[in-house]
């Protein structure tokens, strides 16, 4: 993940999910060739998770921001959503609050995220979330 250390990690908290759970860790892109490759890898998400009939959480290290115009552009495309607050720095630990937020879950329509937090991940230079869903209807 981001600077070399592996993801954080993820805690999944629901009392039922019937759903699929992807996981995801997108390469570091240090040039615009990298960044060209992260395109065509969101673009392969994105036409793999419109083909799923059921519903599903995408969580991981997807090494972008929720800022970023690829990541809306597949947030777009996707019709997801993405876990709040949006701005929560995972990215590098020893930074706390002021680093970057790239580890992240998206959801389909019928799951609702209530809940994101930081956790500390032991062994990883990345902070770990944990998540709160429910699934159903919205």
């Amino acid at each position: 993940g981001g600077g070399g250390g592996g993801g954080g990690g993820v805690e999944i908290v629901a009392p039922a999910f019937a759903g699929r759970l992807l996981a995801v860790q997108f390469d570091t892109p240090p040039s615009r060739e990298q960044f060209a490759v992260q395109d065509q890898e969101l673009g392969e998400l994105a036409a793999y998770v419109d083909q799923l009939s059921e519903d599903f959480l995408i969580v991981g290290d997807f090494n972008n921001t929720p800022y970023a115009p690829n990541f809306r552009r597949f947030l777009a495309d996707t019709g997801l959503s993405i876990s709040s607050p949006v701005w929560l720095a995972t990215w590098p630990a020893a930074l706390d609050i002021l680093g970057i937020p790239i580890d992240m879950a998206a959801a389909s329509a019928n799951v609702t995220m209530s809940s994101r937090t930081r956790v500390t991940a032991i062994g990883s230079d990345h902070r770990g979330i944990r998540i709160e869903f429910s699934h159903g209807d919205r």
